[in-house]
């Protein structure tokens, strides 16, 4: 399965109501699409998973599905607070036409790197898509090197996205895990660049929602190994590291910050996020606006 290059974790777009608004849903899925994705990743943290009904996150796949249509592979997002609840989310993955699911590691009691590689045997068993590792330590635990390597070797998941902000791990992971075919996808812009060049396939970042067109371009110049155009759009993609993602911080600030950014670059959405997310007040977005302004050029 050819995953790999740009795959925006898509954010899920609200009515002013506060519902699933299905039609900005389907728009944004396009717009990724014409702006040269190489993936879809539906339901992760950007796309609020967390604070979603059952019956919305079955909407929202389901949606996000039908409207790529089979252009590019679609990631679901399966993470649970139990073994049990990922295994149903990943055979509702399968029924909808999904490509590959994903799935975070549940926080709550700490837990030793047996359980954890028990805990991502028994999904990656009980279901029949490929899996990947989502490894957001952060938020929930670390997923150990050594881990991911036995999980890999035994071919229970096909790769893995990492949300660290150390290279030196990801490096790690791909040295042992010592596989062309695993696929390792950055999580973490500054990572983007770096982690290309030690090998990894690819990125699942936020900021894809917004500078989507950016990153497809960089993704593309990097693979024909056009270096001048690469540092070019890297000179720009650095801007967005230096001087938009500073109102990402803390991390809780990401999701409204993506979709004002989408509103400021001229997309027609609400910005709503669900409590308990917070969302941007208007100081911060009047100076996001202004950071963003080199996107327009």
């Amino acid at each position: 399965m050819n995953i790999e290059g740009i795959i925006p974790p898509v954010v899920t777009l609200y009515k002013k109501d506060g519902s699933i608004d299905e039609t900005a849903i389907r728009e944004h899925v396009d717009f990724l699409i014409e702006n040269g994705v190489h993936g879809i990743f539906s339901l992760g943290s950007t796309g609020e998973f967390a604070y979603l009904s059952d019956e919305e996150r079955k909407q929202v796949l389901k949606i996000t599905v039908d409207q790529v249509n089979g252009k590019v592979p679609v990631i679901a997002g399966i993470s649970s607070p139990s073994v049990r609840l990922a295994i149903n989310w990943g055979k509702y993955a399968e029924k909808v036409g999904a490509n590959a699911t994903m799935a975070i590691l549940p926080a709550y009691f700490p837990v030793t790197k047996k359980e954890v590689y028990s805990y991502f045997e028994t999904l990656s068993n009980g279901i029949k898509l490929p899996l990947f590792l989502y490894n957001f330590p952060s938020i929930t635990f670390e997923i150990k090197t050594s881990t991911i390597q036995k999980l890999a070797e035994n071919n229970l998941i096909i790769g893995i996205k990492e949300t660290v902000m150390k290279i030196d791990h990801v490096r790690e992971v791909i040295e042992l895990v010592n596989d062309p075919n695993f696929i390792v996808l950055v999580g973490v812009d500054p990572l983007f660049k770096p982690g290309l060049e030690i090998g990894a396939k690819g990125a699942i970042l936020g900021s894809s929602n917004f500078a989507v067109g950016l990153h497809s371009q960089l993704y593309n110049a990097f693979k024909n190994k056009d270096q001048k155009l690469f540092d070019e759009l890297y000179s720009k993609f650095n801007k967005i590291i230096v001087n938009v993602l500073q109102y990402a911080s803390p991390i809780q600030n990401s999701v409204s910050l993506a979709k004002e950014a989408m509103k400021i670059l001229g997309r027609d959405i609400e910005t709503i996020v669900r409590s308990p997310l917070p969302s941007l007040n208007e100081r911060t977005i009047k100076r996001l606006e202004k950071s963003l302004s080199f996107l327009r050029e």
